[in-house]
């Protein structure tokens, strides 16, 4: 899985790494869902992005029970994929 520059401005995850909650602000309009993926590609959590509002959504990595690690935020449309790194640094 790999960043690709030409869709790096598709969203924005902060703080990155994450402590324990991190916020994720979606500036593709085209977008319809959002994944988080584990460093070997496994899908580990899935959202609608019609069911977020202001173009926001909290991820709290302590309900979504992740081990710090490396991950993989992945924002799709119907003829795109734009993927980040995400750190998790749970202490």
């Amino acid at each position: 899985i790999k960043e690709e520059d030409k869709t790096k401005n598709a969203f924005i995850i902060y703080p990155n790494p994450s402590n324990n909650i991190s916020t994720i602000v979606i500036n593709n309009k085209a977008a319809h869902k959002i994944e988080i993926l584990d460093n070997a590609g496994r899908k580990i959590w899935s959202k609608s992005i019609s069911t977020i509002e202001n173009n926001q959504i909290r991820i709290n990595t302590q309900q979504l029970k992740l081990s710090a690690g490396i991950y993989h935020i992945q924002l799709i449309s119907d003829n795109d994929i734009s993927t980040k790194k995400w750190m998790v640094i749970n202490q």
